[in-house]
């Protein structure tokens, strides 16, 4: 699920984006991309 709704993200970002956010609420968890940098998405859990 998260990766489907960065993807969803990613194709309607725009020059202007600064960062992109998704929040599995099932695994606690935050999926961050930085500026445009969906190749390197940043995972955070409640664990973290």
């Amino acid at each position: 699920m998260p990766e489907s709704a960065m993807d969803l993200l990613f194709d309607v970002t725009q020059s202007s984006t600064q960062w992109s956010v998704v929040y599995d609420m099932a695994r606690q968890q935050v999926h961050v991309a930085m500026g445009c940098g969906y190749e390197g998405v940043h995972v955070m859990g409640a664990e973290d």
